[in-house]
């Protein structure tokens, strides 16, 4: 299904040609529901172009699959939204675990610094400047993964969010033969 006027706005494209719909998918997936590596690559650098581009214009953003032979208009859309809504949900779960690791990292230095100066007063030694280097590493490497990790999830989050509200429009090109008629 076509929506009318779609090429009249600003319009980014990625564009897709594939012979038939198997070109897509995974060679190892009888089922047909994992993208190809090639595709997923492919997906992946120019979503990555046009996301940049998203951020800076408005416009209308289309990924555009031609096909020499007809295929599954759901089955495709359905596993390429298949496939970011995997990565989303991947980008959600790995931030989870950098937020508790930050706090668990956050909490035992601070009990390492804790310990350290609390020993501090009672007897000097390297044990006190080992407890010391741990604490601050681990509050260094907490403080990293505010700073560093979770803007860096945060992008790719938004990126598949992007992804996911792309239009896919699959055309079959002119002149192509339908199986079984010539």
């Amino acid at each position: 299904m076509k929506q009318e006027g779609w090429h009249m706005m600003n319009t980014e494209e990625i564009k897709l040609r594939i012979h038939e719909e198997s070109d897509l998918f995974s060679p190892l997936d009888p089922d047909q529901r994992i993208l190809s590596d090639e595709v997923i690559s492919y997906l992946s650098r120019n979503y990555q172009t046009m996301y940049q581009k998203y951020l800076t214009k408005n416009g209308n953003y289309v990924l555009h699959i031609f096909s020499d032979t007809p295929v599954n208009e759901a089955h495709v859309k359905d596993a390429i939204r298949g496939h970011f809504v995997h990565e989303k949900d991947n980008i959600q779960f790995l931030s989870k675990i950098e937020t508790y690791k930050m706090h668990a990292l956050g909490i035992l230095g601070t009990l390492f610094l804790s310990a350290s100066y609390l020993l501090s007063h009672y007897t000097e030694g390297v044990f006190v400047e080992i407890l010391t280097i741990i604490g601050w590493v681990a509050i260094w490497e907490a403080a990293g993964g505010v700073i560093l990790r979770r803007p860096e999830l945060y992008h790719f989050r938004k990126k598949y969010d992007f992804a996911l509200k792309t239009e896919i429009i699959i055309d079959v090109l002119p002149g192509t033969e339908v199986a079984g008629k010539r």
